[in-house]
């Protein structure tokens, strides 16, 4: 999948969390075998992870919307509407701040 669906992804550095699964010796091989490095990521620390912040900011604009969502449907929408109206310059602001952190 990695070589196939997302060559871009061989030029890339992977970060994900120390999760029991991830460090799994078939997962730390696939990425290998693919040529990903993967970051070193401190246990316990979500602080750290660009996602968190992105997943607060699209509960800040979920927060501020007029249109508070009517059924779960309804707010799988507004959730993916949320995510695509934050800006290029915010989550690469996020990602580059990491090394500062």
């Amino acid at each position: 999948w990695i070589r196939t669906d997302s060559p871009y992804l061989c030029q890339s550095i992977f970060q994900q969390d120390n999760a029991t699964s991830h460090k799994y010796w078939k997962v730390k091989a696939a990425f290998s075998r693919a040529g990903i490095p993967i970051l070193p990521w401190p246990a316990q620390s979500p602080d750290l992870n660009p996602i968190e912040n992105m997943w607060q900011e699209v509960e800040r604009c979920l927060q501020n919307s007029p249109n508070k969502p009517t059924s779960i449907d309804d707010l799988e929408k507004k959730v993916i509407t949320a995510w695509y109206s934050i800006s290029r310059k915010f989550y690469c602001g996020l990602v580059n701040s990491v090394i500062h952190r």
